[in-house]
């Protein structure tokens, strides 16, 4: 079964008039679809609020965790938005009430 969380982007940026003074990085926050059942851990994440905020992103008063979930028999981790608390009971409320966004 899949789950919907937000996924922090970071890309290193070039050189463009659109960049704000200071900023080396394009955040964004992003939709990603998870299989619950490859998810291995879920982890509070605080170590990224203090790069946000030297880059001045509008995210770095927010919450993240570190999420790693088995893909190709290896371990990917990624950066979501939320505490671990979270999205621990948004994929916990997905198994309890049979909402599925694809059939299993």
């Amino acid at each position: 079964m899949l789950v919907k969380i937000k996924r922090l982007i970071i890309e290193k940026m070039k050189g463009s008039p659109a960049i704000p003074l200071g900023a080396t990085h394009n955040i964004f926050i992003k939709d990603f679809y998870i299989n619950i059942s490859n998810i291995v851990s879920i982890n509070d994440y605080d170590g990224v609020n203090d790069f946000l905020l030297r880059e001045g992103s509008s995210h770095s008063n927010d919450e993240f965790s570190l999420v790693r979930y088995l893909e190709n028999q290896s371990i990917v981790e990624i950066i979501a938005l939320g505490t671990a608390d979270s999205i621990y009971k948004l994929q916990h409320k997905e198994k309890t009430n049979g909402k599925q966004l694809l059939s299993d």
